[in-house]
């Protein structure tokens, strides 16, 4: 399950407009060099969410060469400038890394765990995904905390964790069986955007038609 956050660009609630602003305008206009240009000055000057959407266009090559390696230390300089998105995104790249190297896999917690202090629904998501499947020893498998993160992470309107409960609801064995709270989940999936949750959905009411009355 792959999860990412788009570039999250903040309009300022004052009537002049910021630099900040200039830099998300460039951005909508697709004329990514000057948006770039823009928020590298802030993100010099200190700002995480210029960091993060510095880290996000240089992950992407827009703007600028892309450069993982570049991308990871700007995120990292947010994150520690308390950005809950970049905590999440420096989660995620660890998390990548983690396939070649597992040990990698205490720093993917760590961060999950921190952005998840920050209300980054989609960190509850993806840490609740790692601990039904489980992962050695850092994150050993634990259904009933991965019930628990899915479920607040669906509550915070995160459509993965909706779809996600609703298969563990509908058939997986080690959770106990609930096609009420399935069927309830994949509508909701849906209604978030989920094409999949459709598909489930079909199935659920083929296996259980009462369900879906």
């Amino acid at each position: 399950m792959k999860k990412y956050i788009l570039l999250a660009f903040l309009s300022s609630v004052f009537t002049l407009a910021t630099p900040f602003d200039d830099g998300f305008k460039y951005y909508k206009q697709k004329n990514y060099d000057k948006a770039y240009e823009i928020f590298y000055t802030l993100a010099s000057n200190g700002d995480p969410k210029s960091q993060y959407n510095i880290a996000t266009l240089t992950l992407q090559g827009k703007g600028v060469k892309a450069d993982r390696k570049k991308a990871f230390t700007w995120y990292k300089r947010a994150a520690n400038g308390g950005h809950g998105p970049s905590m999440y995104s420096l989660a995620r790249m660890y998390q990548q890394d983690a396939v070649s190297n597992p040990t990698l896999m205490v720093e993917t917690k760590i961060w999950y765990e921190k952005a998840m202090m920050q209300n980054v629904r989609q960190a509850y998501t993806n840490l609740g995904f790692l601990y039904y499947t489980g992962y050695g020893k850092v994150i050993p498998k634990n259904v009933d905390t991965a019930i628990e993160l899915l479920s607040k992470a669906a509550s915070m309107g995160d459509s993965s964790a909706m779809l996600n409960l609703g298969v563990l609801y509908g058939w997986k064995k080690d959770v106990p069986s609930d096609k009420l709270k399935a069927h309830k989940y994949l509508i909701q999936a849906i209604n978030g955007g989920q094409g999949m949750a459709g598909i489930y959905l079909d199935k659920l009411c083929l296996e259980s038609p009462w369900v879906c009355k």
